[in-house]
């Protein structure tokens, strides 16, 4: 038996009204001797800014308590990842629905970084990154100045396709995959096998 839980919560950002959805997935738990392993979660977000300088975002409520752990210094052995193909899904998907392609941007690809090794490191799902960054501060950061910034998590998953497809079966992160005006995207991974979601993705999407 498979359980799906979905929130939403509504938060202030100048320019507009900011929406997360989390979708999660819990199997029914069964016999052995090792404890069930976490089932694949999503998450979402999105902001808008007209000078890219002002989303304000109240902190996401993690799934899972931060811990001390240090950050890895080199990425350990697990799912292969390939950004081009993560592009080419998403894409994909937009083209089947009469919109433009994006193309990997660098500096989304180093807000999405951040995230995910902020969410490896304290082994949770959330939407506020180092220093309480959300996707806006963290875009300005990278030197990236933003009109349109939106933002897809994920922990658990074990592969680029599975991930984008906990994504499309999502209204809200399939909506953000799909916002007509975005031009970039930046995709990341990381991976810790010693903690309890073993895989942390991140998309963000964004135009200037």
């Amino acid at each position: 038996m498979r359980r799906t839980v979905h929130a939403v919560l509504i938060c202030l950002a100048l320019g507009g009204c900011a929406t997360s959805s989390v979708m999660s997935s819990l199997p029914s738990i069964g016999g052995g001797n090792e404890p069930p392993k976490p089932a694949p979660v999503t998450q979402s977000a999105q902001e808008d800014s007209g000078s890219g300088q002002g989303g304000i975002w109240s902190n996401f409520s993690s799934l899972f308590s931060s811990g001390a752990q240090p950050a890895a210094t080199q990425r350990p052995a697990g799912p292969s990842f390939d950004a081009s193909a993560g592009l080419r899904l998403v894409n994909n998907y937009r083209a089947a629905k009469g919109l433009a392609p994006l193309s990997l941007d660098p500096q989304a690809t180093e807000a999405a970084e951040m995230l995910a090794k902020d969410m490896a490191v304290h082994d949770r799902m959330s939407h506020t990154g180092p220093n309480g960054q959300d996707v806006g501060k963290r875009l300005i950061a990278a030197g990236y100045n933003y009109s349109l910034a939106s933002e897809n998590v994920g922990v658990g998953q074990t592969t680029i396709e599975e991930t984008v497809d906990g994504w499309k079966a999502s209204h809200a992160n399939s909506r953000n995959m799909l916002l007509a005006k975005a031009r970039h995207i930046g995709i990341a991974y990381e991976n810790r096998p010693d903690s309890q979601h073993k895989t942390f993705w991140v998309l963000v999407v964004a135009a200037p």
